[in-house]
């Protein structure tokens, strides 16, 4: 018997490093804002002529410190030759569940606008976002559910994975609780991604993202291994019961 209970509490170990170890299967990025430098998890590029570029070019400015990173259109040009505007980009990914979240500060006043997006293999999707606006913006492989909000300068956007469910909220300034914007359930949602801010407002103005994080979410262990670990607990408890009666005797 006590063989038995040995080599119960090896597998009752054993079950508990699994479940460690699929809590710990990514690691948690947050973008540094306070110094000059950009933050060397991120990497700054444009989309012109059909192709993508690194580093941005006037009239576009991208620059980072005192907590924020500023995202910015210095003048109007004639043809939109860099309509799209400068893109920030995660150099690393996460796999699995996450969250990723990003609190803006819009203050254009043109009628394009920003965007927090995920990129990933199949396609991108994400969250658009102006002044008095923020909306579902769709991209490759998904489809937009056509919201719609009216938004506050300050807003909270943030972009969740958990198992084949993908979904986007915002939280504007003053609320307390998360919106949901849009929610897809498939086979197809991505288990790898990377992340994208940018501001691609036609007009003169500034988006500055005062924070931004990717946090994986821990892997729940399957219905199978809890009841194995639920079993094994109360096995060991009867089998010390047991011994201890043993001992009054």
């Amino acid at each position: 018997m006590h063989l038995i209970t040995s080599r119960l509490l090896k597998t009752l170990c054993g079950l508990a490093m699994l479940a460690t170890f699929q809590a710990r299967a990514d690691t948690a990025y947050t973008a540094d804002f306070s110094t000059a430098a950009l933050d060397p998890g991120l990497a700054a590029s444009m989309y012109k002529n059909g192709a993508w570029s690194p580093g941005v070019v006037m009239p576009w400015i991208v620059s980072t410190g005192s907590g924020y990173l500023l995202l910015a259109k210095t003048v109007s040009l004639p043809g939109q030759p860099f309509a799209d505007g400068p893109h920030v980009q995660t150099q690393v990914g996460v796999t699995g569940d996450f969250v990723a979240t990003v609190t803006a500060d819009s203050s254009y006043n043109g009628a394009g606008g920003a965007g927090f997006f995920m990129d990933s293999a199949a396609g991108y999707t994400g969250i658009s976002f102006g002044t008095s606006w923020l909306n579902d913006s769709a991209g490759d492989g998904y489809a937009s559910n056509g919201f719609s909000a009216v938004s506050t300068a300050l807003v909270t956007l943030q972009i969740k994975r958990v198992g084949d469910t993908l979904t986007k909220s915002y939280k504007l300034d003053g609320q307390s609780d998360f919106s949901l914007i849009s929610s897809l359930t498939a086979t197809t949602v991505p288990g790898w991604a990377i992340f994208d801010l940018t501001n691609y407002s036609d007009q003169p103005g500034a988006v500055m993202f005062n924070s931004f994080s990717v946090m994986p979410l821990a892997a729940v262990p399957e219905a199978e291994t809890w009841a194995m670990l639920l079993l094994g607990l109360a096995l060991v408890g009867a089998r010390a019961q047991s011994s201890r009666r043993g001992d009054r005797k």
